[in-house]
């Protein structure tokens, strides 16, 4: 169960932004408990006892500001989902250094909350697909995509490179890139080149003709593809809020 906060000195506002959350949530079968606060104060005083998951932060508060309070909340927890709910909408660059999950803008409340729980369901949809691969010497490896950075082929052979480039091979004979690249389209892989199936979640730019991966490698990107590979990566990014 997801334990959530909504930190709104709006008391009219935190009780109808429950109800739009809990809805969402139980719409997508996660069950949540939510406690709301106008008082920014009380809150900083009880919310390390509380342990939540999500912390939903107006930003305009009297008594302390959502950022100021999102600054306290980082220091103590790295891993909450911390979101800005506000009509301030200059004020979205200033909590990216809060490593802020969403902006939700309150004039657009309703499509920006929808689009953040569905994006958040796809992700833990991700997080827990998994696929059993055939090894090499008859082995068999049950692996969770999420956690495979990139395929690549050489020769008559294919491999899967996981952090830290911890790599297997595939048992020979058995896969194409052809025949991988069908199925784990809808995981959130790109070919992006003949050789190359790469998990769009480790993808940190797309430079000329290269995909550099978050931990610096560097992967060749076929000419033919530029076009398709910057659609599907956007397309990606944007049903995963990304971009």
């Amino acid at each position: 169960m997801l334990k959530i906060a909504v930190v709104d000195d709006d008391e009219s506002f935190v009780i109808e932004y429950k109800n739009i959350l809990k809805k969402l949530f139980n719409e997508h079968g996660i069950e949540c408990s939510i406690d709301t606060y106008t008082d920014a104060f009380y809150f900083r005083g009880v919310q390390q006892d509380k342990q939540y998951n999500w912390v939903f932060l107006d930003i305009d508060m009297p008594e302390i500001t959502g950022i100021d309070l999102a600054n306290e909340i980082r220091k103590m927890n790295q891993s909450l989902k911390l979101v800005f709910v506000s009509n301030h909408d200059n004020f979205v660059f200033e909590t990216f250094r809060y490593a802020a999950y969403r902006f939700i803008r309150k004039d657009m409340l309703n499509s920006d909350t929808e689009e953040m729980v569905s994006s958040y369901c796809q992700e833990q949809w991700l997080k827990s697909s998994q696929m059993t691969f055939d090894l090499e010497c008859k082995k068999k490896a049950t692996e969770n995509l999420f956690n495979i950075w990139y395929f690549y082929a050489s020769r008559h052979d294919i491999f899967y490179v996981k952090e830290n480039k911890i790599t297997s091979k595939l048992a020979t004979h058995t896969y194409t890139m052809d025949s991988l690249e069908e199925p784990l389209s809808q995981y959130g892989y790109i070919r992006i080149h003949r050789t190359f199936l790469v998990n769009c979640e480790y993808i940190y730019e797309l430079k000329n003709y290269s995909v550099i991966l978050k931990d610096g490698q560097s992967l060749a990107m076929s000419r033919g593809r530029i076009d398709a590979v910057k659609k599907a990566y956007q397309k990606i990014a944007r049903e995963r809020g990304k971009l």
